[in-house]
């Protein structure tokens, strides 16, 4: 569905989506069941009832999936985020990630918990990586209807909250200087699982 959505997003014709949604949506190179080819429409035609497009304004107003890196020299790295769309509403730029679910709205404890990549927008965009103002929103289409939350970077509590998701996501690795092995269910499809002596044999057996 994601791919769909960006040819959509994409091109000189991009235009707001709308509900109708095409037999043949699904992009080539993937296949689907009949009832998950169903319900990505469903999903579609949801979207469709917040599409940024409806709101961007301008030449180059979107840009749908792009890569983009920063530095943090504090922290020695070297940063590489890919936003679902960024897109223009009056001179700010609005970072928005999409999700999908197949259960009902229900209520999130901590979103920066559940998806890092929303806490890291925020904290991106509180600091000035998207040229200064703007928002983050994370739209999340469910088979009977999206919701459309939007976190504003420059409130102390949001902003607060992001960072130590952020932090809380990066520092065990960050701070690990021994690159132990972690074996597991991938030790399954690991190429040189049959030298290491940390592998998981289990998962090995079942190759």
């Amino acid at each position: 569905m994601h791919r769909y959505l960006e040819a959509k997003h994409s091109g000189l014709n991009a235009a707001p989506c709308t509900p109708y949604v095409p037999r043949d949506w699904v992009p080539d190179g993937y296949e689907l069941s009949e009832t998950d080819r169903e319900l990505g429409a469903q999903l579609v035609r949801q979207h469709s009832e917040v599409c940024a497009l409806s709101i961007a304004s301008g030449h180059g107003a979107v840009r749908v999936e792009p890569d983009l890196v920063y530095e943090d020299a504090n922290a020695n790295v070297v940063v590489l985020v890919k936003p679902d769309l960024l897109y223009r509403d009056g001179r700010e730029w609005i970072w928005r990630e999409v999700k999908t679910s197949v259960w009902e709205r229900r209520q999130v404890p901590n979103w920066f918990a559940t998806y890092p990549q929303l806490a890291l927008a925020v904290v991106l965009v509180a600091r000035g990586a998207l040229g200064g103002g703007g928002r983050v929103e994370l739209e999340v289409l469910r088979p009977k209807g999206v919701e459309l939350i939007t976190f504003d970077p420059y409130t102390p509590q949001v902003r607060a909250a992001a960072e130590q998701a952020v932090l809380d996501h990066v520092h065990p690795w960050h701070a690990d200087n021994l690159f132990a092995a972690a074996p597991g269910k991938h030790c399954g499809t690991c190429e040189v699982s049959r030298w290491c002596s940390f592998r998981d044999e289990s998962a090995v057996e079942k190759r």
